[in-house]
């Protein structure tokens, strides 16, 4: 069995439950406000296929997350996969 080492995160962000999840769902302005992320495009729904654009190194790298977990207001999760499944990443 593999050993999978898992890192987690949390961010407090400023600002009403409604002004966060506007920012959050607006996938045309993640580059304003995501450096990591340069482009991203799709529906926000449920089992959905986003497509992503990130820098990697200093070269743009895609990948397209499915959105896993979806509750308006309150929790958007997606989860990727990136280096033929080596790296999984959820949002």
């Amino acid at each position: 069995m593999r050993n999978r080492n898992k890192i987690t995160t949390e961010i407090v962000l400023e600002g009403t439950r409604e002004e966060v999840w506007k920012i959050l769902v607006d996938l045309e302005k993640y580059p304003a406000w995501n450096p990591f992320i340069i482009r991203s495009a799709g529906v926000v729904r449920l089992n959905e296929t986003l497509e992503n654009i990130m820098m990697s190194g200093g070269k743009p790298m895609t990948f397209r997350p499915v959105i896993t977990d979806l509750i308006e207001k309150q929790r958007f999760e997606w989860l990727g996969k990136a280096f033929l499944g080596g790296f999984q990443g959820r949002l």
